[in-house]
């Protein structure tokens, strides 16, 4: 059982990975908001909770959403950072998340975090009462 929740979470992980990775070289390229691409991310955070929740209750696929969330805001944004992507206007993704400082990225991890907890916890509520 314990397996699939590990499972859950890896590909949950890589498939924000490969957002994160993909999305910042094309926003680059075709000069598009990079937080446009939040919704896939959104969308990464909840199918890893359900996929848990199916299986190992409620409160596990919580965990699940919120583990692969923190991957997003940690790994993800150190990918998006390193890559640089377009960001709007004249502005650059690097450039917005230096002025802020670490104690806005300590704040971003914990936001995202919760967020993708909370956003699991809820799908999942409403996946378990329709199986």
């Amino acid at each position: 059982m314990s397996g699939h929740l590990f499972t859950s979470i890896a590909i949950g992980s890589i498939g924000i990975i490969l957002i994160d990775t993909l999305g910042s070289f094309l926003s680059r390229k075709y000069r598009f908001n990079y937080v446009k691409l939040a919704p896939l991310s959104l969308l990464v955070w909840i199918g890893a909770g359900i996929s848990v929740t199916t299986v190992l209750g409620l409160w596990k696929g919580g965990l699940a959403s919120g583990i692969v969330g923190f991957i997003d805001a940690t790994i993800g944004n150190y990918i998006a950072f390193r890559i640089n992507p377009y960001a709007g206007g004249e502005k650059f993704y690097r450039e917005v998340m230096a002025n802020r400082g670490w104690t806005s990225a300590v704040q971003v991890i914990l936001r995202v975090s919760l967020l993708a907890f909370i956003l699991g916890l809820v799908a999942s509520s409403i996946v378990s009462r329709l199986i």
